[in-house]
């Protein structure tokens, strides 16, 4: 056991105790309170009964038996190394999205005048070309400057960062989840979390949603199949960013001191000569709910050098 997982179980235990003994008090409480009836409750005269921990102290006898070298996450580094990645992954979904409106056709189409012929010269004023024009025409026009504006608008700096940042936040979360685990990061890993960002962010946007519905009432296009072929796109495009060097490189580690491997057992610590025994002496208190070291005492003696 290491001496950082048994000063954390004791805290662990002091918070867990504090908890039992609020929620003891919360079950008394009903008992204290006065009858809705009307009737005389004599404990409501009381105060509720509440436990409260505020210090303990600690002498922890223990032999160390190694020191082991261990190592911390490099948040800055790790951080940069989820950036490159949302980043690539961005600039070929983009490019992807653009290719794929193309195809749709729609955001090529012109928008009609009330006479179908954009080239003619119009001979009436503009408020009187719009209400010559039928309703359907009128939507079908707005239905495309929608699609030209979405189709502009998702080239545009401000979305490609929106997606980098969300899909970048995502990568930092799993992977310091995964540190803590002491797990490794596999391919398939960030491949889900940025085919998932990228639906969330483009096809769960509500611009799109709004477009996808419009589209279908308008020119009777199925938007389950408009986002399937996105759902695509976005797995084509993880398989292409993503390699195995990604996942092996995306968390970065540093160095972070040595941890003292000990033995707590009693039966085992008195096989061991008294000067080889070491101990700590740990003052903690409760400070607004949160167990804080205020004081240690030590004398490391090392078993095995």
């Amino acid at each position: 056991m290491l001496l950082s997982q048994l000063v954390s179980s004791i805290l662990n235990d002091l918070t867990r105790a504090q908890d039992l003994a609020n929620e003891y008090s919360s079950q008394l409480s009903h008992k204290y309170k006065k009858f809705e009836d009307g009737k005389d409750n004599t404990l409501s005269n009381f105060q509720v009964p509440v436990g409260t921990l505020q210090k303990i102290e600690l002498d922890l006898k223990f032999a160390v038996k190694s020191l082991e070298d261990s190592s911390t996450l490099d948040v800055e580094e790790t951080r940069e190394n989820c950036d490159d990645i949302a980043r690539k992954a961005v600039k070929l979904v983009i490019e992807g999205i653009t290719k794929f409106m193309d195809e749709l056709g729609i955001t090529n189409r012109t928008p009609e005048t009330a006479t179908g012929l954009s080239e003619v010269v119009p001979l009436v004023s503009p408020p009187q070309v719009e209400s010559s024009m039928s309703s359907l025409e009128k939507r079908r026009n707005d239905l495309l400057n929608f699609w030209q504006s979405v189709k502009a608008n998702i080239r545009d700096q401000k979305f490609a960062k929106f997606l980098q940042r969300n899909i970048s936040q995502s990568l930092f979360e799993r992977a310091k989840n995964i540190y803590l685990r002491s797990s490794r990061v596999t391919e398939a890993d960030i491949k889900e979390i940025i085919a998932d960002k990228l639906e969330d962010g483009v096809i769960g946007h509500e611009d799109i949603q709004d477009l996808l519905e419009e589209t279908q009432e308008v020119f009777n296009r199925d938007p389950e199949e408009i986002r399937d072929r996105l759902r695509r796109l976005f797995n084509e495009v993880a398989n292409t960013v993503v390699s195995k060097q990604d996942a092996k490189e995306l968390i970065t580690l540093m160095p972070g001191g040595s941890n003292a491997n000990i033995i707590v057992n009693p039966d085992e610590l008195k096989e061991i000569p008294q000067e080889m025994i070491s101990s700590v002496r740990i003052s903690a208190q409760l400070d607004n709910y949160r167990w804080m070291i205020a004081e240690t005492s030590q004398s490391l003696q090392k078993v095995q050098e």
